[in-house]
Formats: C-alpha cells, sequence, structure tokens
C-alpha cells in the first residue's frame, strides 16, 4: 500500500485544520541568527573573527510549532515560561504579532536561547543559554492552574518537550486528564516519553525511539 501523501489529500488536510483551535504546551525557545563575514584569525586564539552584518530572530521549540499552526490558519494558544529579560521579552513580542501569547508564563530564571553565529552561510558556533532542570514547585502550580483552561479552548492538544523544564509530569498528567477529546501529543524529548497517557500520537526523535524500543532504527 502507497504511504505517498497526494496534492488533494493533503490540500483536504489542511483545509480541514482552518479555524481549529490548538493547544501547544511545551518549551518555548528563541533562535537567534548572527551572520557575517569572516576573513582573519584572531589573534587571542585560533579561531575565525566574524564581523557582524545581520540579526535575525526566530521563534523556536514550543514557539515555533505555535507559529505553523497559524500559519495553516488555524488557532493557537501557546502555554510555555519565559524568563523576565531580554529574550523573554522579544519572545513575546514575537508570538504577540502571531496571536499566540495569550498563556505565557513569566518565571525567575533565563529564557532558552540559541544563538548560531554564520560566515558566508557557513555555521560557526552555535550558542545555548538555558536552564534544564525542572519548574520549581510554585512555577508548577501556576502552570498547572492554567492547563485547564488552556485545553478545555481546544481542539488538539500538543504537548512540545525539549526538556527545558516545562512539561514535567504533573503537568503531562494534567493536560491529558483535562483533554476529553482526541488529541495529537507531540513527545520529541526523553522527560515527557515516560507517560505519553492516552496520547493519538507520540512523535519522538530517533534517538528516544531507540532508547525507548531497545532497538536500532534502520536508516532505510
Amino acid at each position: 500500500m502507497s504511504t505517498s501523501l497526494s496534492r488533494e489529500r493533503l490540500v483536504e488536510l489542511l483545509d480541514a485544520g482552518r479555524s481549529k483551535r490548538i493547544a501547544v504546551i511545551g518549551d518555548a525557545m528563541l533562535d537567534v541568527y548572527l551572520s557575517g563575514d569572516a576573513e582573519r584569525i584572531s589573534p587571542e586564539a585560533p579561531v575565525p573573527v566574524v564581523r557582524v552584518r545581520g540579526r535575525k530572530y526566530a521563534l523556536g521549540g514550543a514557539a515555533n510549532v505555535a507559529q505553523n499552526v497559524v500559519a495553516v490558519d488555524a488557532r493557537c494558544h501557546l502555554l510555555a515560561s519565559v524568563g523576565e529579560d531580554l529574550a523573554g521579552n522579544t519572545l513575546a513580542t514575537m508570538l504577540s504579532e502571531i496571536g499566540a501569547a495569550d498563556a505565557l508564563l513569566r518565571v525567575d530564571r533565563c529564557t532558552t536561547q540559541k544563538t548560531r553565529v554564520l560566515a558566508r552561510s557557513q555555521q560557526l558556533v552555535r550558542i545555548d543559554e538555558e536552564e534544564d532542570q525542572s519548574l520549581g514547585a510554585d512555577d508548577v502550580e501556576r502552570l498547572l492552574a492554567l492547563v485547564g483552561t488552556t485545553v478545555a479552548a481546544a481542539d488538539a492538544v500538543i504537548l512540545e518537550d525539549y526538556n527545558k523544564g516545562v512539561l514535567v509530569p504533573a503537568v503531562i498528567r494534567a493536560a491529558i486528564d483535562a483533554a476529553s477529546f482526541a488529541f495529537i501529543d507531540v513527545l520529541p524529548q526523553s522527560s515527557a516519553m515516560s507517560s505519553p497517557g492516552n496520547s493519538s500520537f507520540v512523535k519522538p526523535k530517533r534517538l528516544m525511539s531507540v532508547i525507548r524500543i531497545g532497538y536500532r532504527i534502520p536508516s532505510r
């Protein structure tokens, strides 16, 4: 049986997604791209010196999923945490511009930010600013207070986990318990893989699949 998706079926699925209400719960990130020229080596260390010519911001993690939901004309309710910092403010502004910043929880930790430095389209280094410990008990309680209303207003739920502290087991269980309908549950990282509950769909990364099933997946 063919597993390819016809153009007609794809259009049908995209049309069906319009005006749907999708709740996205998980780890939001800010992606930063610094691009420029590297024409000399630093006298301080054997590394290239990049003269930055451009700076671009992009939504990452659960925020990127929210952006994709909006891109197909569906309505998105994003429940995520951001810090009280410049990256958090930038992320909140960008999400507000697409109408998906209605449930951002401000927490006392840095916003996850991944900065990529590129020279002539070649990535030289990536700098990660993040905290990957679970959110504190008080912040988890604040999250739990929002889970019920976020899920209740949705037609489907996506749990987007990158091990940055939002999708602790209590939040996963609360989201699944609050969903009285069929929903999509995206669990790309290990912390949420242990409690997928009654998920209608689980989409782990390749490595997480290997770890969970104990079987090496062939490349083809």
